[in-house]
């Protein structure tokens, strides 16, 4: 029975009994944990390039507000109201 271990390969049941119960990794579950490495790998760059654009966007915001003149009451606008 060579799925009651969970695999479906007979080879895979027999090296893990002839090996001392060492885990064999067999060929799906090398190509699964080099896919899921190459996701991680992604997703570092990701995160890594999207700190970046919030970082750069950051300054962008603060450049554009420090350029801006200060905001006060215009000299031809009446600070009374209702006006006389």
């Amino acid at each position: 029975k060579p799925f009651a271990c969970g695999h479906p390969f007979i080879e895979s049941i027999a090296n893990c009994f002839l090996n001392g119960n060492i885990p064999v990794i067999d060929n799906t579950s090398a190509f699964i944990e080099a896919h899921r490495w190459e996701l991680y790998e992604r997703y570092s760059l990701f995160s890594k390039l999207l700190n970046l654009f919030h970082i750069s966007w950051s300054k962008k915001i603060a450049t554009a507000s420090s350029m801006l003149a200060p905001t006060g009451l215009a000299e031809d606008v009446s600070t009374k109201f209702p006006p006389s």
